[in-house]
Parts: C-alpha cells; sequence; structure tokens
C-alpha cells in the first residue's frame, strides 16, 4: 500500500517552476489563497485515500476561473508527486466528437507521462502515435501499453456520446493501472450540453451525463468549471449529479488583491502612475481582473484610434483610457459585453408585445441596483407587469447570464462595477428613451466621474 503522506507546509503559492501548458500559464496570479489552500489540502487528502468533494466552480464571465486552475495546475504538477493532475478544454466552436474524444485521450496519456517524468515538453504530444513513439523511451511503457489495451476494447463498442465516456473511462483504467489518485480539471464543460459535439451525422450531442465514468471514483478528483453560469447551474450540476459534485461560486478579487493586480500589471507593462491610481482602477472596475489587466493591455486599439500610447500619470488619462476600453467599440471590455449580447441575442429579443426595450430597461434596473435583491413585485410595479410577464423576462436574463436567481420570486444584479456603464453607453436608446449620441457619452462620462475622487492638482 502506498504509504500515506504527512501533510506539509503549503508551498510558495505564487511561485511557479516553469510553464507546463504553454498558453495556460497566467503570468500575472494573484490572491485566490484560500481556494489555493483548499485545493492543496485536497490533493494530501486523496493521496491519503480520503474522500474529497469533486466540484463545480461558477462564476460569471472573465472573473478568473481558468487563471486559479491552470495555476493550481501548476503547481500539482510541480510541488508534490503522489496525485496527477490533468486538464483538458472543452472546444467552442462547432467539433466531430469522435475527434474531442481521441484527442482527450491523448490528453491524458500525455500529461499522466508528463507527470512521471517532470518533463513539460511530453504535455505537447497530441497524437497516440507521437506518444507510443516516445514511450519507446520510457520505463513505463508497458503500464501504459496496458491501458491503451483496455481503452481500445471499449473504443471499439463506442459511438456518439459514448466516445467521450471511453474517452473518460481510461482514467479510471489510468488510475488502477498505475494505482496513483488524479485530479481533472474539465474546463468549458458547458460545451458537453451546447450542441457544438457533433455525431457522424452533424447532430449536435449532449454528454454531460457521461461525467458519472469518473465522479464515482474516489481516487479521481474531479473539478469543472464553464463561462455560462445558467447552464452549470441549472442543467449540468443538476440531480443526480449534484449528489457527488460540490458547487462552489467564486467571488471577484478580494480588495487587497485588487491592488496588487493593478500594481503587478503597471510593472509588467511599463506603466508609471500618480499616487492612488491603485484605488482609483479598482474604484471604476472592482474586483474583476479581466477588466484590470484590459486597462494595461498594450495590445489593445487604444493607440490606432487614439494616437498616442496609454498614460496613467493623471486622474483624466485613467479616465481617457478606461472610457475608450469600455465604450468605444474597439475596446476590450466593449467588445467582451457586445459578443456576450450577441451570443444571447435570441433570449434577449424576446419582447413582450407594447413594450419595446423592456429587456435591456429591467436589465439596466436591476444592474443600476445590483447591490440588493429586487423581488418581482418591484419590478411588476416598476414596469407594469403582470407576474408571468416578470418572471419570463426574469429568467431570459438569468438564462443569458445577465444577472442571478437569489431565492423565490427574487432577483439580483451582476457584481460587476462596469456593466452598468456599459449598458449606458451600449444601449441607451433602449433604456432611456429619446436618449441622443451625445447623451448617452455625457451620461457615460458623469457615471465615470462619480466614481473618482476628487482629481489631486
Amino acid at each position: 500500500e502506498r504509504m500515506k503522506l504527512e501533510f506539509q507546509v503549503y508551498p510558495d503559492f505564487y511561485k511557479i517552476k516553469a510553464p507546463v501548458l504553454q498558453d495556460k500559464c497566467p503570468e500575472l496570479f494573484v490572491g485566490r489563497r484560500i481556494e489555493l489552500e483548499s485545493f492543496w489540502r485536497c490533493i494530501y487528502r486523496i493521496a491519503n485515500y480520503e474522500s474529497v468533494n469533486n466540484r463545480a466552480i461558477i462564476s460569471h464571465r472573465k472573473m478568473g476561473k481558468t487563471a486559479l486552475l491552470t495555476h493550481f495546475y501548476h503547481l500539482a504538477f510541480w510541488e508534490q508527486d503522489e496525485v496527477v493532475p490533468l486538464y483538458f478544454e472543452f472546444p467552442s466552436e462547432e467539433c466531430p466528437v469522435a475527434k474531442v474524444a481521441e484527442q482527450m485521450g491523448v490528453t491524458w496519456l500525455a500529461q499522466w507521462l508528463a507527470f512521471l517524468l517532470k518533463e513539460p515538453k511530453v504535455v505537447k504530444i497530441n497524437t497516440e502515435a507521437k506518444f507510443l513513439a516516445f514511450l519507446e523511451k520510457t520505463e513505463y511503457k508497458k503500464t501504459f501499453l496496458d491501458v491503451l489495451e483496455d481503452y481500445q476494447e471499449f473504443k471499439s463498442k463506442s459511438q456518439g456520446t459514448e466516445l467521450i465516456g471511453t474517452a473518460l473511462q481510461m482514467l479510471n483504467f489510468l488510475v488502477a493501472a498505475f494505482k496513483m489518485p488524479c485530479v481533472v480539471i474539465l474546463d468549458e464543460i458547458q460545451e458537453m450540453e451546447s450542441g457544438v459535439l457533433k455525431d457522424e451525422q452533424g447532430n449536435g450531442v449532449h454528454c454531460a451525463g457521461k461525467l458519472f465514468e469518473i465522479v464515482r471514483n474516489k481516487r479521481i478528483w474531479t473539478i469543472a468549471t464553464g463561462s455560462q453560469v445558467s447552464v452549470l447551474h441549472y442543467q449540468i450540476v443538476r440531480n443526480p449529479l449534484a449528489n457527488r459534485m460540490f458547487k462552489y461560486f467564486l467571488s471577484p478579487l478580494k480588495p487587497n488583491d485588487r491592488l496588487e493586480l493593478v500594481q503587478k500589471a503597471m510593472e509588467k507593462q511599463g506603466f508609471e502612475g500618480y499616487s492612488g491610481i491603485e484605488q482609483e482602477v479598482v474604484n471604476l472596475v472592482g474586483g474583476n481582473p479581466f477588466y484590470i489587466l484590459s486597462l494595461f493591455d498594450t495590445e489593445s486599439h487604444y493607440k490606432d484610434i487614439k494616437n498616442k500610447e496609454k498614460s496613467f500619470l493623471t486622474p483624466d488619462e485613467l479616465k481617457e483610457v478606461f472610457e475608450f476600453e469600455a465604450s468605444h467599440e474597439k475596446g476590450l471590455i466593449y467588445i467582451f459585453w457586445k459578443e456576450h449580447f450577441k451570443d444571447n441575442l435570441q433570449k434577449l429579443n424576446q419582447e413582450i408585445k407594447g413594450k419595446p426595450g423592456l429587456t435591456f430597461k429591467m436589465l439596466y434596473y436591476i444592474t443600476r441596483n445590483r447591490h440588493r435583491a429586487i423581488s418581482y413585485s418591484e419590478l411588476e410595479k416598476e414596469f407594469q407587469l403582470k407576474p408571468e410577464e416578470v418572471n419570463k423576462k426574469a429568467w431570459q436574463l438569468i438564462e443569458a447570464d445577465l444577472a442571478t436567481e437569489i431565492y423565490s420570486l427574487r432577483i439580483q444584479g451582476l457584481d460587476d462595477e462596469v456593466l452598468f456603464l456599459v449598458l449606458t453607453k451600449m444601449h441607451a436608446s433602449k433604456i432611456l428613451d429619446h436618449l441622443s449620441e451625445q447623451e448617452a457619452e455625457e451620461l457615460f462620462s458623469q457615471e465615470v466621474e462619480k466614481r473618482f475622487r476628487s482629481p489631486k492638482k
């Protein structure tokens, strides 16, 4: 029997020895210590044959879920030898399910071997043939070949959604063959239900149920996440899967971590800033790491449009950069929300007869009052709607990941400091009747100004 590990002092959570997942190693990572400590305790628990809770990490887009999990992957790869870390991201574009299943299988093999050898380059292996060729040089050849033999037998009998189940089943074979537990991180799992995975006839397949192939195994710790809260919360992580997967809601960065990220982003890009800029950036964008990094992104379209480099030596320069990124059609934050609205257009365009623009007006109202729960009865009075009409509109916003269900017949806007401002500019004509483009610009600037302290002279 494998010797049980003694719980050790936490490693340095913010120092990665070297990138393993080349395009998934966050350069700027701060905070999330509570989550990292919890993850690390689970590493020791599963290594010691103790039970751990599978987790679904849920939050709205751009909150740092992938950064957290890939950062943890790198820590698990370098800082311990008992639990094999694995990472797989489902594609967001249409793709044959057979191809995804095949890539998933190769990913498990390559990442498992990379961990055993502590050799990051092995992770890059992307075909079974290349894996077998590399395997010839290692001491693990026989064990992997035994795993592949079992896998191929299952694969020969599989088709459609079963192929995903078979690829996940390989993890059970690997755990048994090597007598080692693993932590498997599945990113963008909403695509298991979105229909982008296609069978041989071109029909979308739904395969989230295949997660049962691994969540039942106590030697496999599953962490799943994705960018569509409503799909994860209401469709995938529900009974009976909910009985085997704990939902963890990831919050914005904590106040001190927000300030640290601003400092690190400025240092990385070589920006100098006026005294107090860190707090004013946080006042503007809150704890969303994507927003903070967008302001200091040197590859945005700011230079092309403004004919100058970004600068942060005065409050006015910070405001100018923010207003560009959040309100210009080429701004990074503006583009993000524009794409989000476009992706959810079908839900947002379902208007009630005689109530044009109601969806965005209700969204604006909820977002403006985002620091409190709003009852459906309040919305009935505010917009002169029937109970069933409010219920319909509220669920359209929830399903579009633009609001959160608090509890029965109550809704709350996203904990997002920027969405309200973007709505003011992007959909002003729908929200505030007869508002001109110039008036929308002025309203946006007024809202930005409210978040600043009096500028230092």
